[in-house]
């Protein structure tokens, strides 16, 4: 055990991640290509991924079985260099990734011009695989149901949500529609009862977790010199997987639609401060361990550094 408060926190951390209950490898895969490699190049070789995931509990076996999956579902694709692997995100692992980004990354909740987006769909028209399909991305896309086969939001992405549609070839078979209450007394009673549609119980538990398991480690950072590179890495990534499990189960409400003093909001800024912190050692530890396809990563554009509006 470390005597840097910082390091002991974090080794605590990774021993609960690691003894939990075991997500899938390829959600923490997806996590470590969207928040780490992706800015610098997206292509890493496996041998770089098995070390970068072992300290966390997955096995080469683990890591193998995970990328093989994904790469089956079109969202990794793998090139030969000799003996040696490397794996890409697809044009299709790119939009998914793209369209998870706009929400995890962004310095505060969207904003509204007051219309409502809404999405309709027979289901009698989609097969059974794709109902499932289509309402677990609306789902992921913090769409509400209303009822079956119809599915409201206030702040979607449209050109997000159709490429999903296209993406799942349910584009002919799904209606899109946009809704705006008339006059402004209308326009405050609607947002009420449109507001109630959104379940936002479960993720506030979730997000008060996170808070409580996380508010001590970022303290013990603020007070740690020097901060290990490798838990810098490490806390990072299981900061942003947990971060980004809670989101993307919950509603995508903006401001307006939100208790003042709102749990996802608390989140959000400490995740913001925390990322801040642990971000130059986090990356120098990535830079030193992984190999990319060419020998170099290219440097991060401007949206990297921008994360959480830094």
């Amino acid at each position: 055990m470390s005597d840097n408060l910082f390091n002991q926190r974090a080794e605590t951390l990774i021993d609960d991640y690691i003894n939990a209950p075991r997500s899938h490898a390829n959600l923490l895969i997806l996590t470590l290509y969207g928040d780490t490699i992706c800015p610098y190049g997206s292509t890493v070789w496996l041998g770089s991924l098995i070390k970068l995931l072992s300290p966390l509990g997955i096995s080469e076996r683990l890591v193998r079985t995970a990328v093989y999956r994904l790469s089956e579902q079109n969202v990794l694709k793998s090139q030969q260099q000799g003996r040696r692997s490397y794996y890409t995100l697809t044009p299709r692992g790119l939009r998914q990734f793209d369209s998870a980004a706009k929400r995890i990354y962004a310095a505060g909740p969207p904003a509204w011009d007051g219309k409502w987006q809404m999405v309709f769909t027979n289901l009698s028209d989609l097969e059974q695989r794709q109902r499932e399909s289509l309402r677990k991305e609306l789902g992921w896309l913090g769409f509400s149901r209303l009822r079956e086969g119809l599915h409201v939001h206030p702040t979607i992405d449209s050109v997000a949500l159709q490429s999903m549609l296209k993406d799942r070839e349910v584009h002919q078979q799904v209606a899109l529609f946009e809704a705006l209450a008339t006059g402004n007394e209308q326009a405050s009673i609607s947002n009420q009862l449109m507001a109630r549609c959104f379940e936002t119980q479960p993720t506030d538990v979730l997000y008060e977790e996170f808070i409580s398991t996380y508010q001590p480690i970022m303290a013990a950072a603020q007070q740690s010199t020097p901060l290990t590179l490798e838990y810098c890495f490490l806390v990072r990534t299981l900061l942003i997987h947990q971060y980004r499990h809670i989101l993307l189960r919950e509603p995508e409400l903006p401001r307006e639609l939100l208790p003042l003093q709102a749990i996802s909001l608390q989140a959000r800024q400490l995740v913001r401060q925390f990322y801040q912190i642990l971000t130059p050692q986090s990356d120098a530890y990535f830079l030193r361990t992984t190999e990319s396809d060419n020998g170099s990563f290219s440097r991060p554009d401007e949206v990297y550094y921008s994360r959480f509006g830094a």
